[in-house]
């Protein structure tokens, strides 16, 4: 799939890494450890449980996830999708390998990525950040018990 993004462990270690060394840094500095050799492995220990928190942290939310949600109306479910995405203010970027891309405009895009998703016989797949498609999900599900009915 085309759309697959950096995963848990990726995450982790990218925000792990630069939270670590910025945590080091700015602990080096704040106690001036290069004067007492005693305090030299303080800001390693502060950067490691730094870099741990942040770490978890940024897997947690910033991840890229993919979902399948089943449906006998997908077309209905896609417009649902489409008018949750435009009350988020996403807008339609293109298409790539089949999925439909919409992102934030600005800076706010910065933050929040792209989401993609593709329109199946029986479902659609939604791909991005965790926390956008575990919260299209949440919107979304209730949409699909609707429709069976």
């Amino acid at each position: 799939m085309g759309t697959s993004g950096p995963g848990l462990w990726s995450t982790f270690l990218y925000y792990f890494t630069s939270s670590s060394l910025i945590a080091v840094f700015a602990i080096t500095q704040g106690l001036h450890t290069e004067s007492d050799p005693s305090l030299h492995f303080y800001p390693y220990i502060g950067g490691l449980v730094f870099g741990l928190l942040a770490g978890s942290t940024g897997a947690y939310f910033n991840r890229h996830i993919s979902i399948t949600i089943n449906s006998k109306k997908p077309h209905r479910l896609e417009q649902h999708l489409i008018k949750q995405l435009i009350q988020n203010s996403y807008q339609l970027v293109g298409e790539l390998e089949g999925f439909t891309i919409y992102q934030r405009p600005n800076l706010s895009g910065v933050f929040s990525g792209k989401l993609f998703y593709q329109l199946n016989e029986n479902n659609v797949i939604i791909s991005g950040r965790a926390t956008q498609v575990k919260a299209l999900r949440n919107y979304l599900n209730p949409k699909v018990e609707t429709d069976l009915r």
